[in-house]
């Protein structure tokens, strides 16, 4: 077993329909020192205005743009912060992320501090999932490490309604198997830990079904500017 620092989360069921509740938020109270509370006003760092609780159910149907959280880049979900000046969001679950986060188990050296980009309209660079992101990250400034908030919160062992019958790990794939979900090869060197790409969800028991890491956290849902009712993630069973 490892002796690395791990905040991930036990038998979490997927896929999510909303990740802020899903995912960030037992995140959150697993930490244990942080409480969520339904505060009218906040002053956020990532914004200059003072924040506003809304309760106020979301009209999708009628939202020419979709509403996004600006920590998460989510569809926004109620409960939720706004700016009465102008467009800024963030899930109540995600206006309580931590500042800090004391180790990740991709870089348990440092402690990472959470950051949002000055540009709302830039892009950083995940050193986990190797893709340029926006919304909020976690930083190491001494090794100029940054990771998305999606990879920072990855489950440790989840279920998966596309192999419910066991559990799922989350482990370091071999790189000979392809993904039961979109039919690619995981890739990576763990010998240069350039190890994200090798990073899957699979079942230790009777060894049918691995999947990357960002197919196991798909959503089950998703909205598309094409289409006016929402689209449903399909697979075959395993």
């Amino acid at each position: 077993a490892s002796n690395q620092p791990d905040h991930g989360l036990d038998f979490k069921p997927l896929p999510w329909t909303d990740m802020s509740a899903d995912l960030i938020r037992p995140f959150l109270e697993k930490m244990g020192d942080v409480e969520i509370h339904l505060t009218n006003q906040i002053n956020h760092f990532s914004h200059e205005h003072q924040l506003i609780l809304s309760v106020a159910e979301v009209d999708k149907d009628n939202n020419e743009e979709e509403m996004l959280c600006d920590a998460c880049i989510e569809p926004i979900s109620t409960p939720y912060y706004t700016c009465s000046q102008c467009n800024f969001l963030l899930h109540l679950n995600c206006a309580n992320i931590p500042a800090k986060m004391k180790a990740h188990h991709d870089h348990p050296e440092h402690q990472l501090s959470l950051r949002k980009l000055e540009n709302k309209y830039g892009y950083f660079y995940c050193n986990f999932c190797f893709l340029n992101c926006n919304g909020f990250f976690f930083e190491c400034e001494l090794c100029n490490y940054r990771i998305d908030l999606h990879c920072a919160f990855l489950p440790r062992t989840i279920t998966h309604q596309i192999h419910d019958q066991h559990v799922l790990n989350r482990n370091i794939a071999p790189m000979e198997p392809l993904c039961d979900a979109c039919g690619n090869k995981f890739f990576g060197d763990a010998s240069e830990k350039k190890i994200s790409g090798l990073i899957r969800y699979s079942c230790d028991d009777c060894f049918k079904l691995s999947l990357h890491y960002q197919c196991a956290i798909m959503p089950h849902t998703v909205a598309h500017r094409w289409d006016k009712h929402c689209l449903t993630l399909m697979y075959p069973p395993f």
